[in-house]
């Protein structure tokens, strides 16, 4: 169970990462105060997910994978999950299962909480969904053999990227840099 939720998001939020639908910081933190905002079943107005912006080892390319509902491009992500122990985790094993690659998961650092509206889907109406975004960096002998989705490498000039990270990348782009130079 997640114990970090409203301590992460104070995170973000102190430091001007979140991204998307305009929300009073106060409502925020208090929407991040009700432990069910951090499960899947809350639709109303929706709630936190985690997600992955993975590196490669030289930090010169991300990982995308190809998401099959939305038909885009994007970095592995999804539901935080009751066995899950912090955000960091949730999006960390959300990048290991939909991509087969390990991370360092002591080494996750925030990118942005996004926020976008999901359309609804089966019997999901449509809901928001609070992106809590980390940068991890691709441990360089895992391989991508168990992916759940197709997935490859991109730079961060690319088409793809600029979709997936339409609202971040310069933040990506400069923690890439810094990951660069040490």
């Amino acid at each position: 169970m997640i114990h970090d939720g409203p301590a992460v998001v104070l995170n973000f939020v102190s430091a001007g990462l979140v991204l998307g639908v305009r929300v009073k910081a106060e409502r925020l933190l208090e929407f991040a105060s009700q432990p069910s905002k951090f499960t899947r079943r809350d639709f109303e107005p929706g709630h936190f997910t985690a997600s992955a912006v993975l590196a490669d080892g030289a930090a010169n390319r991300v990982f995308l994978i190809h998401h099959p509902k939305i038909e885009r491009w994007l970095q592995p992500g999804g539901h935080i999950e009751p066995t899950d122990t912090s955000i960091a985790a949730a999006a960390a094993r959300e990048a290991e299962e939909e991509t087969g690659f390990g991370v360092d998961r002591a080494a996750a650092v925030p990118v942005a909480l996004s926020i976008h509206r999901i359309p609804a889907w089966g019997r999901e109406p449509s809901h928001l969904h609070l992106d809590l975004q980390f940068l991890f960096r691709a441990e360089a002998d895992s391989g991508c053999s168990g992916a759940e989705l197709p997935g490859r490498w991109f730079s961060l000039d690319s088409p793809e990227a600029a979709g997936a990270f339409e609202h971040t990348r310069e933040r990506i782009e400069l923690l890439l840099q810094v990951d660069r130079n040490g």
